[in-house]
């Protein structure tokens, strides 16, 4: 079973455990592929819709692992409570919605060692988010799929350091390791901030004027960050 490469990379960074929680598991591709790669023993796959663990289910009765993946469905981390779980993962979902699961379950994730997340978006909000949950960065990766960028956060319960704006939205391990994708992924989002910001042009109201000076900052930012990244390979 080859998972697609964003999956792949979420699934990596799981680690050789005993019982990992897949939460908004989808079709349940993470859990089939790490029980039949013996990276664990149990996962514990749910989802608050009835349609994707239906298909999960059928998914898990093609590999026959019924024995080994638990399908639940729930509403964020509520049907874990009870639970020894040694790696949570929650991916493919949006940042403010992986803070709310978070900020809500907080009282069950101090009992999880290690947590895999992968926010389609508003990453800066999740991160900020840490140090009210209790969560702290051990590692985090850039992923290229299909054109599109995805950074994946590795944490682990603690208190977390504290970091600048720029850190908490590019990531601070992936600017601290310069991962390989980095370069590439600041002349992208600087692309993307220019559009952006031709596009508030010709925009006069109060409003446009606070988000220019926004992203007019944002892009300075990323600039530095472009600008050192430059000089470390120098």
């Amino acid at each position: 079973m080859k998972l697609p490469v964003r999956l792949a990379a979420i699934a990596k960074n799981v680690g050789i455990c005993d019982t990992v929680a897949d939460v908004g598991t989808d079709h349940a591709l993470i859990p089939i592929y790490l029980i039949r790669q013996k990276v664990c023993k149990k996962v514990i796959a749910t989802d608050i819709n009835y349609g994707p663990l239906e298909k999960a289910q059928v998914n898990i009765k093609k590999y026959n692992l019924q024995n080994m993946i638990q399908l639940r469905r729930g509403n964020g981390l509520s049907v874990l409570e009870g639970e020894k779980v040694d790696c949570l993962v929650i991916s493919g979902m949006g940042g403010l919605l992986i803070k709310k699961i978070l900020s809500e379950g907080k009282d069950i994730i101090k009992y999880v060692g290690r947590l895999v997340l992968q926010p389609n978006g508003a990453e800066y909000e999740l991160r900020k988010s840490f140090y009210d949950i209790g969560l702290s960065i051990v590692d985090e990766q850039l992923i290229r799929d299909r054109s599109k960028y995805y950074q994946i956060i590795v944490c682990h319960p603690g208190n977390m350091k504290k970091y600048d704006f720029i850190e908490l939205d590019i990531g601070p391990k992936i600017i601290q390791k310069k991962d390989p994708l980095l370069e590439d992924f600041l002349v992208f989002r600087i692309s993307r901030i220019n559009q952006v910001l031709n596009s508030l042009e010709n925009v006069k109201d109060d409003d446009s004027v606070v988000k220019i000076k926004y992203y007019e900052n944002l892009l300075n930012s990323y600039k530095e960050v472009l600008k050192w990244v430059a000089k470390q390979a120098e």
